[in-house]
C-alpha cells in the first residue's frame, strides 16, 4: 500500500487496503498428501518448511489417528518428511523414526523443525515432554535420500534446570559452515530466551542464554554480511517490571558483541532486514493507536516510521529488501487473514487470500513459498509458491 500523505485521498486508500491490491502469480500449488488413515495436526508451528540449495523443498507433516479399541483420547502419531521438486512433484517421502510418542492426545512436540544444510544433508530437531513431565530433545541427521546418518540427544543448556524444561524453537537456520542455528526459548513454559548453534551431529558449538525471566523469546535472527548474527529478543526487565525488546549481536563464535534496547511495542511482530529490524506494531482500538511500520537500524535508532494499512499482523518475514506478512483487515481474532508482500516503505506489492498460512519463507529470487490452507485451517496444507504479478 502507498504511504499515507497529507492528502485525504491517500488516507482513503489506506482505509480500504483490499480495494486495489493485485494478486500474485501462483507458480506452484501442490496439496501435500497425508498418510492414509491419518489426520493432519492443525496446530501450526515454525520449522516445517525448508528450502534446499537446488531450489527443492522439504516439508515435515505431523499427523495422528485414533487407536482402535482404545480410550477416546488415545492416538497414534507419525511425522513424515517429504521432498518436493521446484515444480511441485513429491519426489521422496519417509516416516521419521520418532519414538517420542507422549501424552494421551497427541505428540507433546514443543519443537519440530527441519533445516537443509549447505552440504545437502538435512537436520530435524525435536523437543518433547513425556507424561511424567520429563523433557528430551534430539537432532536427526539425514542424507539427501532421507537415510538417518545419526540421531544425537541434545541436552539442556544448563546443568541446573528443572527436568521438565524444554526447547521452544521459532527459527531454524543453516549456517555457512554446515551447522544449524536454533533460536527461541527454553524453560517450563513460558520460557526464557535462548539461541544455540549445533553441528549436524548434535554437538553444541555455542549458545547464548537462557535468559533469566519469563516469558521471553528470540523473535527473529539473521546473519549479517560480516558473519555476525543479529537477533531481536524479548527479555524481562526484572521481577514485576515487564518485558522489553532488545537487539543482540553475536560474533561468529557466539561471543556477545552488543545489546541495545528497542522501542517498547506491546503488540508487534519483527523481522531482520538488510537495513535493520522492521517492526509492525498492531493497532490498538482502546488507545486509538493506528498500525505502523518502524524501521530500526542495527544500532537501535529509529530510521523511519510509516503507516501500515492493516490493523492486525500476525507474522512477518524478511523478503529481499522488503517483507512478507500475514495480515487481517480487522483486529477481530476471527477475521480472515491475507498474505501480502510489501517493500520496506510499506507499499503493498500484492495480496493473496483469504488464506490461512502456517509458515512462509523467502526464496533467493524473491518469490515466497508458504504452507497454506486454501480452505479450513485443519485441512491438509498446500505448498504454494507466489511470485510478483
Amino acid at each position: 500500500m502507498i504511504r499515507v500523505g497529507l492528502a485525504l485521498a491517500a488516507l482513503a486508500v489506506c482505509a480500504a487496503p483490499a480495494l486495489a491490491q493485485p494478486a500474485p502469480r501462483v507458480v506452484t500449488d501442490v496439496a501435500l498428501p497425508v498418510a492414509e488413515g491419518y489426520t493432519f495436526d492443525p496446530i501450526p508451528s515454525p520449522g516445517r518448511l525448508a528450502v534446499g540449495r537446488d531450489g527443492g523443498f522439504y516439508v515435515l507433516l505431523h499427523m495422528f489417528k485414533r487407536v482402535a479399541d482404545a480410550a477416546d483420547s488415545a492416538r497414534e502419531e507419525q511425522v513424515d518428511l517429504l521432498a518436493v521438486a521446484p515444480a511441485g512433484t513429491v519426489t521422496r517421502r519417509r516416516t521419521l523414526p520418532v519414538q517420542e510418542v507422549v501424552g494421551s492426545s497427541r505428540f507433546d512436540l514443543n519443537a519440530l523443525g527441519v533445516v537443509a544444510a549447505r552440504s545437502g544433508d538435512l537436520a530435524v530437531f525435536m523437543s518433547t515432554t513425556d507424561p511424567a513431565g520429563r523433557s528430551s530433545a534430539r537432532l536427526l541427521r539425514l542424507d539427501s535420500d532421507f537415510n538417518v546418518k545419526k540421531a544425537a540427544p541434545v541436552g539442556p543448556p544448563t546443568r541446573h534446570d528443572d527436568p521438565g524444561s524444554f526447547y521452544v524453537v521459532e527459527t531454524y537456520l543453516p549456517t555457512p559452515d554446515n551447522a544449524v542455528l536454533l533460536a527461541g526459548g527454553w524453560g517450563l513454559g513460558p520460557v526464557a530466551w535462548w539461541m544455540g548453534k549445533l553441528s549436524l551431529d548434535g554437538v553444541r558449538l555455542w549458545q547464548a542464554g537462557p535468559g533469566v525471566g519469563f516469558p521471553e523469546r528470540v523473535a527473529a535472527i539473521a546473519p549479517r554480511p560480516d558473519g555476525t548474527w543479529l537477533s531481536v529478543a524479548v527479555e524481562m526487565h526484572g521481577v514485576g517490571r515487564g518485558t522489553g525488546w532488545y537487539i543482540r549481536r553475536h560474533a561468529t563464535d557466539g561471543r556477545p558483541l552488543a545489546r541495545l534496547a528497542l522501542v517498547q511495542p506491546d503488540d508487534a511482530v519483527v523481522a531482520v532486514l538488510r537495513e535493520g529490524c522492521m517492526l509492525i506494531i498492531n493497532a490498538n482500538p482502546d488507545s486509538r493507536r493506528k498500525a505502523e511500520m518502524v524501521l530500526v537500524d542495527d544500532r537501535g535508532r529509529v530510521a523511519r516510521r510509516m503507516p501500515w494499512p492493516y490493523p492486525r499482523t500476525s507474522s512477518m518475514i524478511a523478503n529481499g529488501a522488503g517483507i512478507a506478512a500475514v495480515v487481517a483487515d480487522s483486529d477481530a481474532t476471527d477475521a480472515p487473514t491475507w498474505l501480502v508482500r510489501a517493500d520496506a516503505k510499506g507499499t503493498i506489492v500484492w495480496r493473496q487470500g483469504p488464506v490461512s498460512v502456517d509458515e512462509m519463507t523467502s526464496l533467493p529470487d524473491g518469490r515466497i513459498a508458504a504452507l497454506a490452507h486454501p480452505g479450513q485451517a485443519d485441512a491438509p496444507p498446500h505448498l504454494v509458491v507466489y511470485a510478483d504479478p
